[in-house]
């Protein structure tokens, strides 16, 4: 077991092997949520008498720092990240230094250090723009993309949401995907109605591949207030009528009192007659079906 050949590493004094055997003991307790255990046996690599390279150096706190980050130690957790990140610098793993440059860029971002976020998800970025080199390169793409607009930049928001677009459906990243068009759907919504309600389908199309009625709900609702905004009332009860659907099924308390408030809201507007000769005509549809 990986346990005997820590062992007989240890006591042959080949602490540097020893090292990397207790790395895949602590990971793999890690991966099975005994944190503890990992925790403990990554703290001792770090102490063990021995030479240790970047690159292990780099691991293991990085690992240490997503422990400490599902234990809401935060202040710990970004310590950690920005000393990995050090590491990984003066290392020669690539691939390690880009998941080091992202994961710090979160911490950064979380806290509302955009200017540093943005300068860390860009050496993420530069690192490789080759996604089989950089697995966070989708990633950074669209965290860049959403602080652009969040900053009211939508040319680089566009450009970078496209950069991520293409990486994402390469990869059938369904989860990206439906981020990625929903948030497209919004920024079209401004000038481009055909091409916000194409991006809103296209959401609809992965939120249906990931077979979630979270997210069919989300963007059914998305699609819904588009059209209530453009005063198209039946069109849009029909998308909130689809959303209630789904976040029933979901049980999605918060979604439900939305569409409800929405739903109600149009019937305001329509008029109860009205409203009630499109709810008929609807369930008589469905009875067709």
């Amino acid at each position: 077991t990986l346990n005997e050949i820590y062992n007989y590493y240890e006591q042959t004094q080949e602490k540097s092997k020893a090292s990397y055997i207790m790395l895949n003991i602590a990971q793999i307790n890690k991966e099975i949520y005994k944190y503890e255990q990992a925790k403990t046996m990554f703290t001792r690599i770090l102490t063990l008498d021995c030479e240790k390279p970047n690159s292990l150096l780099a691991r293991v706190k990085l690992d240490l720092a997503e422990i400490e980050e599902s234990s809401s130690r935060f202040h710990v957790a970004k310590n950690l990240y920005k000393e990995a990140l050090e590491h990984a610098k003066q290392s020669e793993d690539s691939q390690l230094l880009a998941e080091a440059y992202f994961k710090y860029a979160l911490q950064e971002d979380d806290e509302g250090n955009i200017d540093s976020a943005m300068q860390n998800y860009l050496n993420c970025i530069k690192i490789s723009e080759n996604p089989e080199e950089n697995t966070y390169l989708s990633s950074a793409y669209t965290n860049l993309a959403s602080i652009y607009l969040e900053r009211n930049n939508p040319n680089d928001a566009i450009k970078y949401f496209n950069l991520a677009l293409k990486l994402d459906e390469k990869q059938s990243n369904f989860e990206g995907l439906h981020f990625i068009y929903t948030k497209l759907g919004e920024l079209y919504q401004k000038n481009n109605d055909q091409e916000a309600m194409t991006m809103y389908m296209k959401a609809l199309f992965a939120a249906q591949n990931l077979k979630d009625d979270f997210y069919v709900a989300s963007t059914h609702l998305d699609i819904g207030d588009y059209y209530y905004s453009r005063q198209k009332n039946e069109l849009a009860l029909k998308s909130y009528l689809q959303a209630q659907k789904y976040a029933r099924q979901k049980n999605s308390v918060e979604n439900t009192e939305k569409i409800r408030v929405r739903i109600k809201d149009i019937a305001v507007k329509m008029g109860k007659q009205k409203f009630n000769e499109y709810m008929d005509k609807l369930r008589s549809h469905a009875r067709k079906k």
